[in-house]
């Protein structure tokens, strides 16, 4: 977990004091690169906790947690640690108006944000409990949502040790519209930009049968494999074979 103050006080990641609201001012690109290579990881598996989220790349977050409260608890909260009434009232203003939910709308697609109510223990353990639920489907694959299957196959093939992706069906199965979707997807030029090595292959058989298609990648794993049903155009199955 980053704590974004913290990095910032130890690492000196600031432009200058502001004396009116008693605190530094972030410089965003010191910020940026001091967190580049930890956040550019393949091993992910990291929160970045910060009050605000238009600079930070949209590459970086598969979600985007936005806590809310009421404006008197976070009055009493905030006079609890010593803010200044200046900076008091600028953090309930940005409550009442929504602005960091509607800043990180602006920055993120609206399907990876989540707001959740953030005032009692329960409350916060309720939320801790979402997010590693979140967190579990998108590191094993368990509850998948079908556009979280979808959106998780093609961030695949963005990865550098993805080497060949072949695809095959049968041109006259009824339930193609995904694959074909996926196909156009892998030849994007931000796809092929990220990957330029990767090599894109298709099969097409003539037995009725639903469409797939195998990622070969690095040493620890062979291959993925991916069966498309079609009662959902974006509906994946993963399945891992060592």
């Amino acid at each position: 977990k980053f704590q974004v103050g913290k990095e910032v006080r130890e690492h000196g990641l600031v432009e200058e004091f502001d004396p009116q609201l008693n605190c530094h001012v972030l410089d965003e690109e010191k910020l940026l690169d001091h967190l580049e290579d930890r956040m550019n990881s393949d091993s992910g598996g990291v929160i970045v906790d910060y009050h605000g989220v238009d600079f930070f790349p949209e590459r970086w977050f598969d979600f985007v947690i936005v806590l809310r409260c009421s404006n008197t608890l976070l009055y009493d909260r905030l006079e609890q640690r010593g803010y200044d009434p200046h900076k008091i009232r600028e953090n309930i203003e940005c409550e009442i108006f929504g602005s960091l939910l509607e800043e990180a709308k602006d920055s993120y697609k609206e399907e990876i944000i989540h707001e959740l109510q953030s005032e009692t223990v329960d409350q916060m353990h309720a939320n801790i409990d979402y997010m590693c639920q979140m967190w579990q489907r998108i590191r094993y694959g368990v509850r998948w949502k079908p556009d979280e299957r979808l959106a998780l196959a093609i961030r695949a093939l963005n990865l550098k040790s993805v080497k060949t992706v072949n695809i095959s069906l049968d041109p006259l199965y009824s339930g193609n519209l995904s694959i074909r979707t996926f196909w156009h997807s892998i030849l994007s030029p931000k796809v092929r930009l990220t990957n330029p090595a990767v090599k894109v292959s298709a099969q097409i058989r003539n037995d009725r049968q639903p469409p797939f298609f195998i990622a070969t990648l690095g040493k620890d794993v062979q291959f993925l494999l991916f069966p498309l049903t079609s009662s959902s155009s974006t509906s994946f199955c993963p399945r891992v074979a060592v």
